[in-house]
């Protein structure tokens, strides 16, 4: 399960409905925080974190990837109470490892030739 070009990516909440989540550098601090883990060390090191991966974590992920969506209100209770079905466990972390690769430039998006800086009309110094 790719990321769409805006980096989102879909999963299959508890009612069945889908939902999207995206990852940012806010959301992903917003995690840190929240959980106290330093989620980037995590990440770099595979095996750190397969020793390190609860349920609490996958919540908490999918907590962040749908306030990065735009569901900027939903609450970690919310989450394990109405998102998260426990079935889909897989499916979740298949997403969410899509959605944070796409965050951090290992997923391929749509190609753009425009440079993304904002003209200032100033020349680089010679």
């Amino acid at each position: 399960m790719a990321a769409d070009a805006d980096g989102r990516v879909s999963i299959k909440a508890k009612d069945g409905s889908s939902k999207f989540l995206k990852f940012s550098n806010r959301v992903l601090m917003d995690l840190e925080k929240q959980q106290g883990i330093n989620f980037l060390g995590l990440i770099t090191d595979q095996r750190k974190l397969q020793d390190n991966l609860s349920i609490t974590i996958v919540n908490a992920l999918v907590w962040a990837g749908l306030r990065g969506a735009g569901n900027k209100h939903v609450t970690l209770d919310q989450v394990v109470d109405h998102f998260v079905d426990i079935g889909r466990l897989d499916e979740y972390l298949t997403a969410i490892f899509d959605g944070i690769a796409a965050v951090l430039g290992g997923a391929k998006k749509e190609e753009t030739t425009e440079d993304p800086l904002p003209d200032t009309g100033e020349q680089p110094p010679v």
